[in-house]
């Protein structure tokens, strides 16, 4: 397997097989919880692959149990609304 330095803290990137661009959330201690930092690198990770002329399939895994666990949201009320 085939895998580049990354630059990334909340994913991993490899090149399993020529044409496969493998992305792994790797925040396995918060069950990959999807957080605003690993949309904003997934986002950019998507990018690179869609834009990168070598990669014909993109495939998104999970680390170690699980694929994804929640969506952290913050809330913030605007006080008087």
């Amino acid at each position: 397997m085939a895998t580049g330095a990354s630059q990334y803290e909340n994913i991993l990137i490899s090149r399993p097989d020529p044409g496969v661009e493998l992305i792994t959330l790797n925040r396995p201690k918060a069950l990959n919880a999807l957080n605003s930092a690993l949309f904003i690198e997934l986002n950019e990770a998507l990018k690179k692959a869609d834009e990168d002329a070598n990669v014909g399939t993109i495939v998104i895994t999970g680390s170690d149990k699980a694929f994804a666990g929640t969506f952290v949201v913050c809330v913030f009320r605007v006080p008087g609304s």
